[in-house]
């Protein structure tokens, strides 16, 4: 395993952590996606900030976010109460304006 290989591997348990603690403790979504992006924002400061780890560090935040996006969409159709499928573009966007602009959609 290369290092980068390891770097990623911890950030994705890392998001897994904060992501089932959230749940857990019933944060809603915003709280919830927020912890997420601090996680993969500090993961891409790291290796920006160590060039010699990785040549693109946008790589790894881009991988991670979509990686974190993906955990937060799958639990969108996990409720017993949910026979259908989600809309999943709607989550999507909900998921991408929390992420980026830290507020529910309107």
């Amino acid at each position: 395993m290369n290092c980068i290989d390891g770097i990623e591997g911890v950030a994705k348990k890392i998001i897994d952590t904060l992501y089932h603690t959230a749940r857990e403790q019933g944060c809603d979504d915003t709280e919830c996606i927020r912890c997420l992006k601090a996680a993969v924002e500090g993961a891409g400061s790291f290796v920006g900030s160590n060039r010699e780890v990785v040549s693109d560090p946008s790589l790894l935040t881009r991988e991670l976010y979509i990686y974190a996006k993906t955990l937060w969409l799958s639990s969108r159709s996990q409720g017993p109460e949910e026979k259908k499928e989600p809309d999943e573009e709607y989550y999507g966007y909900y998921f991408d304006r929390i992420y980026h602009e830290q507020n529910y959609p309107l």
